[in-house]
């Protein structure tokens, strides 16, 4: 905490400073301010267009803009400061003309409430110089170029040519009716600007900016001096891009049906083409549809092969059967032939009429012989059976050859189609895909011109306004609150510098802290500011038993206290001390080594500086002895040090020295030339009296007390209280 308190005690003394310093700052930047111009900010907000969901909740208009591009919000940022929409801008509100009434010490623009109108009829020669015009009265004025000695004097409504330049100047007479009370009479100044200086200021002052990151909501800011001009920018700004974006948009929709409208004819011819293609190609080929007449042949051309295996599988059955029936003439009646293919009706009956012969003759052999007549008459009706069954299957296989052949050449027939069926395939499929190519392109450039007319008719944008600026009364620059914070900031900083500067260029002794940190000397005595009679007995009784608990106060005992100079609290000390070891009911003498002038209440002797000077240290220390006889104790007031001075000479006679120091007047450099001499000059019992302790007074009590000292000068007679600071 003391620590702390050092450090801040040169602040506390120099807090007036601090304070007037603060405060004059204060006044004179807030001075300043008055005389700025104020700008002032408006702002204005724009939606941009959805392209996946256009209009909410709007699905009639979802592809109106089938244009707009999905990744858009840095380049409409780009085209709203572009010089294209800002041009547009000066033009509608005309920034490239500037009017300001001129104050004794800063201007005002004048936009929308001038009492006068100016009408540039032809100042391009003049641009980006500015007009003086001086209205004298409420009918004349006089106008001159700035930087040029040469006056016009006319009056409202004379058209006057200025050199190279034509205006026609007129009086605001409906503004001046709604405000009787405008002053018409004073200073103003008009300039033309170019188009590129205009462009410049406008960029100069406008801001786009997007709230966040990737939501379609960009933020139109413009600074003006005028808080009626910067709304207008800002939201002239908005109209003009959206006004731009649907006349682009109506562009480019008309240019898109055009084009359309182009390759729709074109598209249009070539899909006539192939459509005559193919039908020629068709008729020529005699194809109806290809693909259903291949489908239909192929399942023909299957359907008579099965027909064909199957008269295969039975006309060979049949060669079989009729192979066993010639090759079995004698067993003929023991076979069972196979008519696996041979089941029509007839044959059936015939085999069982055979079937039914053989078990006749099989029951006559039981009865009678071979060579009996009812026998032979039933091998000769098998013998007959069995010509009709050879001669049947005869015919049957020649009916089933006769078959054979005819499916053979309908196949043939049929398969004779598919010859050069890959060729015509293949023609046919580059001819159908040249049809699709056009068609789908005659179909996707219709949809397309249909969308392109509907963008062209409706002559709406998705872009909106969601938060118009209004003229706002506050200005945003200069902040004079934050401003005249760092100003008083930067005066409190600036005025603390220059008191640790200060504080450290004086390189005082301060306090006990600074003693201790350069020498081993120790402090004996600490004295703080005293300022009552009361606190002084106090302080110095408390010092005196200190002093004797240290062992340094016995019978006969010399304490010689020194100090640099007569105004560090010296003389105080040896009058204090010798009162309150008077006190204590102890003999005191006072040695004046400077032949001063002390209270009557102490024992004084003086000794002049001629009266020791030529004595040596025995023959002085004899003389001391001599004169405090009878004496308990001795405080020798030394001289101060300086080139002449021989206060050594006394602080080696004496059993302790007290050297005094004052926190206000004693360099901090001095207490190393102490403790050098002390080590050069073997001075031993040496310690220290800071006088003044902690005492920081502050600048207004200083300077009082040195106005009081330029009236009473100061003596170094008799001292009743400490020295002033």
């Amino acid at each position: 905490m003391k620590e702390s308190l050092r450090y801040i005690r040169p602040f506390l003394r120099g807090l007036p400073i601090i304070i007037i310093s603060v405060v004059i700052t204060v006044m004179c930047i807030r001075k300043y301010l008055s005389y700025l111009t104020p700008k002032y900010e408006s702002t204005v907000k724009v939606k941009l267009a959805d392209i996946k969901k256009g209009l909410p909740n709007n699905n009639l208009f979802k592809d109106f803009d089938v244009f707009v591009s999905d990744n858009m919000i840095g380049g409409e940022m780009e085209l709203m400061e572009s010089s294209i929409i800002l041009n547009r801008v000066i033009d509608q509100i005309g920034l490239d003309q500037e009017l300001y009434r001129v104050g004794e010490i800063n201007k005002t623009q004048l936009y929308g409430n001038s009492p006068i109108l100016i009408d540039p009829i032809e100042l391009s020669h003049y641009t980006n110089e500015a007009f003086v015009i001086d209205v004298v009265s409420p009918t004349t004025y006089t106008i001159h170029i700035e930087n040029s000695d040469k006056k016009i004097k006319a009056q409202f409504g004379d058209t006057i040519q200025v050199d190279a330049g034509i205006l026609c100047v007129t009086k605001n007479t409906p503004l001046l009716t709604a405000k009787p009370t405008m002053d018409l009479v004073g200073l103003y100044e008009y300039t033309m600007l170019s188009s590129s200086e205009t462009l410049k200021k406008v960029k100069e002052n406008i801001i786009i900016a997007t709230p966040e990151e990737d939501v379609p909501i960009i933020a139109i800011i413009y600074r003006s001096n005028s808080p009626q001009l910067s709304a207008d920018v800002v939201n002239t700004v908005a109209q003009v891009y959206i006004a731009d974006y649907i006349e682009t948009k109506f562009k480019a929709a008309e240019t898109t049906v055009s084009f359309l409208d182009e390759r729709i004819n074109e598209v249009a011819k070539d899909l006539r083409q192939s459509e005559n293609s193919i039908e020629s190609y068709k008729n020529n080929k005699g194809i109806v549809d290809l693909r259903q007449e291949s489908e239909t042949d192929l399942r023909k051309i299957a359907q008579l092969k099965i027909q064909l295996s199957n008269i295969k599988i039975s006309l060979d059955a049949i060669q079989e059967l009729e192979n066993n029936l010639k090759s079995n003439n004698d067993n003929f009646l023991l076979m069972a032939p196979n008519f696996q293919t041979y089941t029509d009706l007839l044959s059936t009956e015939l085999v069982k009429k055979v079937k039914a012969l053989q078990a006749e003759k099989k029951d006559l052999l039981l009865v009678y012989t071979p060579q009996n007549e009812k026998v032979k008459v039933i091998d000769r009706k098998l013998e007959d059976l069995k010509v009709y069954l050879i001669e049947g299957v005869s015919n049957s296989k020649k009916n089933l050859k006769t078959k054979y052949r005819n499916l053979v050449d309908e196949i043939s027939g049929a398969e004779e189609f598919f010859e050069g069926f890959a060729t015509k395939q293949k023609d046919l499929t580059v001819l159908d895909r040249d049809f699709n190519i056009y068609a789908k392109s005659y179909n996707f450039l219709t949809e397309k011109r249909i969308e392109a007319e509907i963008a062209k008719a409706a002559k709406i944008s998705f872009h909106r306004v969601i938060s118009p600026a209004q003229p706002r009364l506050k200005p945003v620059a200069p902040n004079k609150t934050l401003i005249t914070i760092v100003a008083a900031l930067l005066a409190l900083i600036g005025s603390m510098v220059c008191i640790q500067v200060y504080h450290s260029m004086k390189g005082r002794v301060n306090d006990g802290i600074t003693i201790e940190s350069q020498t081993e000397i120790p402090i004996a005595i600490k004295t703080p500011f005293l300022n009552s009679n009361l606190a002084i007995k106090k302080h110095f009784i408390r010092e005196a038993i200190q002093l004797e608990l240290k062992e340094m106060i016995y019978p006969g005992v010399r304490i010689c206290l020194s100090s640099n100079t007569n105004r560090e609290g010296r003389q105080f000390h040896v009058r204090e001390l010798a009162r309150a070891f008077g006190r204590q009911d102890r003999r005191v003498l006072v040695l004046d080594m400077m032949d001063l002038i002390y209270a009557n209440d102490l024992n004084i002797k003086s000794m002049s500086r001629e009266s020791y000077r030529n004595m040596s240290k025995d023959i002085l220390d004899a003389h001391i002895k001599q004169i405090s006889e009878g004496y308990e104790l001795v405080l020798i007031d030394n001289e101060p040090f300086n080139d002449e001075s021989l206060g050594l000479l006394m602080m080696s006679l004496s059993d302790h020295n007290l050297y005094v120091m004052d926190s206000r007047r004693t360099p901090a450099s001095h207490i190393t030339e102490v403790d050098l001499m002390c080590e050069e000059f073997k001075i031993t019992n040496l310690h220290f009296i800071l006088n003044k302790d902690l005492y920081n007074p502050t600048l207004l009590s200083t300077a009082a007390r040195l106005l009081k000292s330029n009236k009473a000068p100061y003596k170094r007679t008799k001292l009743s209280t400490q020295p002033a600071t």
